[in-house]
């Protein structure tokens, strides 16, 4: 089982920053009932997630409109709910704060 996640260093943000895209890492993604690993990249309005289960080959895009709502998941620390009125997105990092930035992230980042 998958207990870390590999941070994002400074210099990895920076390049990040020219890219256009807000935030991207590891992140651990329900699917069903399970945890798996998947890269996180939030650009503009979508949230784009590939799964190591799928070999990182299959990306799932997530738009992010203004119906979006971006929660902490009751009950559970780090875990962050992100509803689109059509899906429903659980994500998970290695702590709380990392959480918290994800979470303002999104939130800033829907249409």
């Amino acid at each position: 089982m998958l207990t870390s996640l590999r941070k994002v260093n400074n210099q990895e943000q920076a390049l990040l920053a020219r890219t256009g895209i807000t935030k991207a890492g590891f992140l651990l993604k329900r699917q069903d009932t399970k945890w798996t690993s998947s890269f996180v990249v939030l650009n503009d309005h979508c949230l784009i997630t590939v799964s190591e289960k799928d070999g990182f080959e299959k990306p799932d895009t997530l738009l992010l409109t203004t119906g979006t709502r971006v929660y902490q998941q009751n009950g559970e620390e780090g875990v962050v709910r992100i509803e689109t009125g059509f899906e429903v997105l659980f994500v998970k990092g290695n702590d709380v704060e990392e959480m918290k930035k994800w979470k303002k992230a999104v939130a800033t980042n829907t249409a």
